[in-house]
């Protein structure tokens, strides 16, 4: 999840208003973006944990938003059409109370699953929220002031992160300044990039995502990496949420071929939901 941004004007609204406090976004937790990412994440961390060797599973997580949020009835909708994937399964307790989780508890649950602890390293700017992490067993809250500074620090940490999740709320406006401590670590941890890409929307858009792609592709030296997109929208898909995954080749070998799948199984819902209609 994005750091929040309380001194934005609009945010995003449910129809029970007790849970609007909690929500303080701007975008509706649930949605097909953290679907997607929550599929990548529960599939990285299995990949994750298996190369781990019993050892505690470092993750790092500077941009983390909230552990929890209230389940909304587009998310419950969504995850419904998803019974008995590793997703729906692994997210499962949190859904049973009505919850949709973080990322980091996905990725939390995921290594639980798979055998593994993992060790959660979670920052926020909003202080309700690192409060909120602070309660959280396997976490804890990195000290600092903003999450740019404490992705940067991990560059050079003595112990690296076995798993680092880049997820701002705009990760293309700010990518010139993102992109090399993300190269950096992916030189030995895993890294999952998060972008919703606003290509289908102008030009300008369509122009920035390519600069960013073109030097993504000059600047990883030809490590490999692994890309999902999907629309972000049944009805007026203006944009696509994408999955980049950067990191060692033990730790995404295992995962092209399963993500692949479930990535386009994802696409192909979406396209037929909004191909064709009978009324009657």
């Amino acid at each position: 999840m994005a750091e929040s941004h309380r001194d934005t004007p609009w945010q995003w609204k449910v129809g029970t208003p007790a849970h609007n406090e909690r929500l303080r976004m701007l975008y509706e937790p649930g949605n097909w973006g953290d679907i997607v990412k929550g599929v990548w994440m529960v599939a990285a961390a299995g990949a994750v944990a298996r190369a781990a060797s019993g050892r505690t599973v470092r993750y790092l997580d500077p941009f983390a938003g909230a552990p929890t949020y209230p389940l909304t009835e587009g998310a419950a909708r969504r995850i419904a059409g998803m019974a008995g994937s590793d997703l729906a399964r692994v997210a499962g307790p949190h859904l049973a109370r009505q919850e949709w989780p973080s990322s980091a508890l996905l990725f939390r649950d995921a290594c639980a699953a798979s055998g593994r602890t993992a060790q959660l390293h979670v920052f926020d700017l909003d202080r309700t929220r690192r409060t909120e992490w602070s309660s959280v067993g396997k976490a804890t809250v990195c000290p600092g002031s903003d999450g740019e500074g404490i992705l940067d620090a991990a560059r050079s940490g003595e112990e690296p992160f076995d798993f680092v999740l880049v997820d701002p709320y705009d990760f293309l406006a700010d990518w010139t300044r993102l992109l090399p401590p993300v190269l950096a670590l992916a030189r030995r941890s895993c890294v999952l990039c998060y972008l919703y890409n606003r290509g289908p929307r102008s030009v300008g858009h369509l122009n920035l995502y390519k600069r960013f792609r073109k030097e993504l592709d000059l600047r990883r030296a030809g490590r490999p990496f692994l890309l999902g997109r999907l629309a972000c929208d049944e009805v007026l898909p203006r944009a696509y949420h994408e999955l980049l995954l950067l990191g060692p080749d033990e730790v995404l070998a295992p995962v092209r071929a399963p993500l692949r799948e479930r990535t386009q199984a994802l696409a192909r819902r979406l396209a037929e939901a909004q191909a064709f209609e009978a009324g009657t």
